[in-house]
């Protein structure tokens, strides 16, 4: 029941005064930013399209189309020149490597990489009964690929762990992560008496 003309709204401030003019005494009121906050307009897209002009490790390679934030193209890629914005011309000049970009092999690469970090931070834990300075017997590779899993939940195929632990101690054992033949990460394995 409004006993008052309601004026045009020209801001929030008003809103929220002509709310307070109609809303019962003890009524909680809309913050003030109450209109702003759930307007349709308020959640602009901040991003912009690039493609990448130079290969940059950690960001993308030639060719590629990223999807960034305005400030971090404008501020960032634009001034070092390696990126530009991406327009139906820019993507026509560099399909060609764009399409030559194995986005498989980038991920598989980085998948090493992460197993390569997670496998350095740990150390396995094992124990054997003392007999004359040696272990009573030596961890072969099938227990050791087991104890990893249970310590630490990281599978790694036995085949692909280099050699048993003969010694007490920290022991550095080679292992191979991804397709390749060469012994490309370290495994610590900490060998104590019991």
């Amino acid at each position: 029941f409004l006993t008052h003309r309601m004026e045009p709204v020209t801001s929030t401030r008003m809103l929220c005064l002509q709310l307070s003019r109609r809303v019962p005494q003890g009524t909680a009121l809309p913050s003030r930013n109450y209109a702003t906050r759930f307007h349709p307009m308020s959640k602009k897209d901040t991003s912009v399209k690039v493609t990448l002009i130079k290969t940059v490790p950690g960001i993308g390679e030639e060719g590629e189309e990223l999807k960034v934030r305005r400030g971090y193209a404008r501020n960032y890629l634009f001034p070092k020149d390696i990126a530009i914005y991406s327009t139906p011309e820019v993507r026509e000049q560099y399909a060609e490597l764009a399409a030559a970009i194995d986005y498989e092999e980038r991920k598989r690469r980085q998948n090493i990489e992460k197993a390569n970090k997670t496998i350095s931070k740990v150390t396995v834990l094992c124990k054997r009964e003392n007999v004359f300075g040696r272990p009573h017997s030596p961890i072969d590779r099938i227990s050791l690929s087991k104890m990893l899993w249970k310590q630490a939940r990281i599978e790694l195929d036995p085949e692909r762990i280099a050699e048993e632990v003969k010694e007490f101690g920290i022991n550095e054992i080679p292992i191979k992560l991804g397709e390749t033949e060469d012994w490309n990460a370290v495994l610590r394995v900490e060998l104590t008496k019991l």
